[in-house]
């Protein structure tokens, strides 16, 4: 069923820490950022960075992404979607041109695309990540301790996100640490770079 506007804010507020009480155990702060994954800082100035690259050569997406490349060139199917029009378009005749042009090669890039490889890989790059997010546990864990309580800042994405709605990214990665019983919760950002935390001024 869908939730009120009053549920969703009571829910939403419960996840910042500034409405949780009681927390005794330590407490991780993490900054999501685009290079940086996560970027992991503790009471006592441990630090721990998961990067994109890193990520990406647990996963194996470049080397799945060469195999993909490869097996397009082999099967020609690079220089069929290269000679496809563009779908995005106002004009009709240009439309009809490109439903045309992909019906003509619908059957090639159909069986290519059913290929067997694409699934396999796929499948790979599902099971690394899942592998990449427990050693990312495993590193914390033995840097942090066994027990700490994770802050993340509310990741924004340039207002795309709905009122009292959590954006993707921020609900992906509360699901990887709840999942490993680990407490989660949000800081709100806003400002947090130009007003003091303690009292509130702009003047520091």
């Amino acid at each position: 069923t869908r939730k009120s506007k009053k549920t969703l804010e009571k829910e939403n507020k419960q996840k910042y820490i500034i409405n949780s009480i009681n927390i005794r155990s330590p407490i991780v702060v993490i900054d999501p950022n685009k290079r940086d994954i996560l970027y992991c800082q503790d009471q006592n100035g441990n630090i721990l960075r998961y990067t994109s690259c890193q990520r990406n050569n647990e996963i194996g997406t470049k080397r799945f992404q060469k195999k993909r490349e490869n097996m397009k060139m082999k099967y020609n199917i690079s220089e069929i979607e290269s000679n496809i029009p563009t779908h995005k378009t106002m004009n009709l005749h240009n439309y009809i041109r490109y439903l045309l042009v992909r019906q003509i090669n619908w059957e090639t890039k159909q069986e290519f695309y059913s290929h067997p490889d694409h699934t396999r890989w796929k499948w790979k790059s599902y099971v690394n990540r899942q592998k990449s997010e427990s050693n990312l546990i495993k590193n914390m864990r033995s840097k942090f301790g066994k027990e700490f309580t994770v802050v993340m800042g509310d990741w924004s994405d340039a207002n795309h996100t709905q009122k009292y709605q959590s954006s993707t990214k921020t609900k992906g990665w509360e699901s990887v640490f709840k999942r490993n019983k680990i407490d989660f919760y949000l800081l709100d950002e806003y400002k947090t770079s130009s007003v003091c935390p303690c009292c509130n001024s702009s003047d520091y």
